[in-house]
């Protein structure tokens, strides 16, 4: 018996060490994200921020944003 969970633990321990370097080769894979050659933006976003009862933080939060390096 002692046997048997000792060879499923170790096929379920290689199943997930295939899986993991799997995961890692298929993240490795991806490009680098490369910006235009113009280097203006082309994809317009919108930031749409809750706030309640934020009188004290609202005003940190929008010069953060303001401050971000995305492209105006």
């Amino acid at each position: 018996m002692e046997l048997l969970i000792t060879v499923i633990s170790f096929l379920l321990l290689a199943v997930y060490a295939g899986l993991i370097i799997y995961y890692r080769q298929s993240w490795l894979s991806i490009p680098t994200f490369e910006p235009g050659a113009t280097g203006i933006a082309q994809t317009k976003i919108s930031v749409i921020i809750p706030a309640r009862n934020e009188a004290e933080n609202i005003g940190a939060c929008l010069d953060s944003i303001i401050g971000q390096s995305y492209p105006k």
